[in-house]
């Protein structure tokens, strides 16, 4: 990530006059206080910052499945669509697979710190599994308001029908930023749900892939709502997909089993 100095951005001029305004602020007496704001004051100092939620919290990993309303650029008409969480016991680092509304599945497991992380994903209608070397957070550990997670990875591409055959390689960066929790409508309910921004950047032998993400995700009852769009480039096509997810009503369809906490109406 770079990082700059103020004086690399900011013209001469302002920066001084900027700093002649601090130091006019400096010799300014402190303002009154009246004895109700020193109580509402020292109120204020003795509460506790809420603790940010944990990323299992945020993300439940249970098996199940949830229905969503999805609204996609290649789709003339809304569709519903599902997404399926099950856990597999023969891979005990990542032991969960989500599959996505659009065929995707990701091999899910838990990081040291608690991120939840995506180690491969396969997707069928390309007959690929690419596979991160190391393993991306999806929801990153550290969920503190304003915090950037960046990581690097290096790529590799399998064919799902001939997997010992790399169709691919390459390197990528994820850029993961996570946001205050904040009421957000979606359908009849109303939850207090943390964004999460993912910004990626991929690049391969014969392509590039560039997308965002902004997922909502409500404590306890996971994804709510989801804003994406990637933009992929191979030799001189390239294609942009925008998709909108909203989940269609709390909780798993599949029969109550395993089903995550309802926010109260």
């Amino acid at each position: 990530m770079l990082s700059y100095r103020p004086s690399a951005v900011v013209p001469p001029a302002i920066f001084l006059a900027a700093a002649g305004l601090l130091g006019a602020c400096r010799t300014l007496p402190p303002a009154a206080h009246t004895p109700g704001q020193a109580a509402e004051e020292a109120r204020g100092r003795d509460q506790p910052v809420a603790a940010p939620p944990s990323p299992a919290h945020l993300f439940p990993l249970a098996a199940g499945q949830w229905a969503y309303r999805v609204k996609s650029s290649d789709r003339d008409q809304p569709a519903r669509g599902v997404i399926r969480l099950h856990r597999v016991h023969d891979d005990p680092a990542f032991p969960w697979r989500r599959r996505t509304v659009d065929g995707r599945t990701e091999h899910l497991g838990t990081g040291a710190d608690g991120a939840i992380l995506v180690r491969s994903v396969e997707e069928p209608a390309w007959d690929s599994h690419t596979v991160y070397d190391p393993p991306l957070p999806l929801v990153p550990g550290d969920l503190t308001p304003g915090n950037q997670t960046v990581r690097q990875a290096r790529m590799t591409v399998y064919s799902l029908k001939n997997p010992r055959k790399t169709k691919n390689r390459g390197t990528c960066r994820v850029v993961i930023t996570a946001a205050a929790a904040r009421p957000l409508r979606v359908g009849s309910r109303t939850y207090s749900a943390i964004r999460i921004h993912i910004e990626y950047r991929a690049k391969l032998r014969l392509a590039s892939v560039k997308s965002t993400c902004s997922s909502s995700y409500a404590p306890g009852v996971g994804l709510v709502a989801e804003e994406s769009e990637e933009i992929v480039r191979a030799l001189v096509i390239g294609w942009t997909i925008r998709q909108k997810l909203e989940l269609v009503e709390p909780g798993n369809i599949d029969g109550g089993k395993n089903k995550p906490p309802q926010p109260p109406d």
